[in-house]
């Protein structure tokens, strides 16, 4: 049976190497997660990694909209987030939800951005409610 590591060592490993260029590690921490029976946690992983690329100029931002992003968009959300960051590179995933309605959510590791019509009408709804 394999000897649990920490997750911190773990993910600081995975997050060097895919800076190397290494994707065969994505495999490794796969069997690792089986073998140990952490699989549940993948999730968690998942956001350690992307926390400690962050760290390291490397940004994953999660971009959530009600329609697809221009490519001037992207461009300029690129932009805004390095700029928020400091980031070297940064690497955009799009969701697109139809009930966003409109406006968009952005996620990065330790910040989140919410200007959707879905937020602004929930804050609407919250000061009516205490007027």
């Amino acid at each position: 049976m394999a000897r649990r590591l920490s997750r911190r060592v773990v993910t600081s490993f995975v997050a060097e190497r895919l800076q190397e260029g290494d994707k065969s590690v994505v495999k490794q921490l796969a069997a690792y997660l089986v073998t140990t029976r952490q699989i549940r946690m993948l999730a968690l992983y998942v956001r350690d990694i992307e926390s400690s690329l962050a760290k390291k100029g490397d940004v994953i931002a999660d971009v959530t909209t009600a329609f697809s992003l221009s490519a001037e968009t992207k461009k300029h959300i690129n932009a805004f987030v390095a700029a928020e960051t400091g980031a070297l590179s940064v690497s955009l995933r799009e969701h697109v939800k139809s009930e966003v309605l409109g406006g968009l959510r952005l996620h990065i590791p330790g910040k989140e951005l919410d200007t959707t019509v879905q937020r602004q009408l929930t804050t609407l709804r919250t000061q009516l409610k205490k007027a």
